[in-house]
C-alpha cells in the first residue's frame, strides 16, 4: 500500500501536542535542584531589596520587574519554538511517499531514502485526525488521515497496521 503525504506546520503542532500527551505520565511533576536554587535566588534577593528599602516594597518596582520577566520569558520561548520547528522542505515537511509491504515501511521524499521494518515500530497512535507511527520513543511518521480517499482506503490502512504490529495501536 501506498501513502502519499504533504506535512504542514499545523499537522506538525498536532502532532507536537499529542506526543507530549503520548509521552507524558500521569505524575505530579517534582521539584528538581534547579527549581530550588531559582527560588532560593529569589527570596534572597526580594530580602536583600526589602532589607535595603527598610522593608518596605516598591509595588511599582515590583509591578514592573514582574512585567519586564514575564515579556523575556515569553520570548524565550518563542526562541525556543522557532529553534524546534523544521525546515519549509526538510525531512518533515513536504511531499513524501510512504510504501507499506510486509518487509516494513519505505519512506521516499525529494531529498532523502528510507526504510523501517516493522519490528522496529514501537507503537502506532491513532489519534483524531492522524496516525501517528513512533520508531522511537521521541520520533514518529505522521500519517494525516486526510490522505485517504475513502473510508475503504482509511480501513485497509488500519488492517495493515493490525497485521504488522499487533498489539502496539493505541488511541489513548
Amino acid at each position: 500500500m501506498q501513502v502519499d503525504v504533504l506535512l504542514n506546520n499545523k499537522d506538525f503542532n498536532k502532532y507536537t501536542a499529542s506526543a507530549i500527551k503520548f509521552w507524558s505520565k500521569k505524575k505530579k511533576r517534582k521539584f528538581n535542584q534547579m527549581d530550588i536554587f531559582l527560588y532560593a535566588g529569589l527570596f534572597f534577593l526580594l530580602l536583600f531589596y526589602l532589607l535595603g528599602s527598610n522593608l518596605m516594597l516598591n509595588w511599582i518596582d515590583f509591578f514592573a520587574g514582574f512585567v519586564t520577566g514575564t515579556i523575556l520569558i515569553l520570548m524565550v520561548l518563542n526562541e525556543q519554538k522557532k529553534i524546534l520547528e523544521p525546515k519549509e522542505n526538510g525531512f518533515v515537511f513536504g511531499p513524501t511517499v510512504y510504501k507499506f509491504t510486509d518487509e516494513g515501511i519505505s519512506i521516499r521524499k525529494d531529498n532523502n531514502e528510507s526504510f523501517t521494518r516493522w519490528d522496529t515500530v514501537e507503537k502506532v497512535f491513532d489519534a483524531k485526525e492522524y496516525f501517528y507511527i513512533f520508531i522511537d520513543h521521541n520520533l514518529a511518521y505522521i500519517i494525516p488521515k486526510r490522505t485517504f480517499l475513502s473510508p475503504e482506503k482509511l480501513q485497509e490502512f488500519i488492517l495493515l497496521l493490525n497485521q504488522f504490529v499487533p498489539g502496539k495501536i493505541s488511541n489513548k
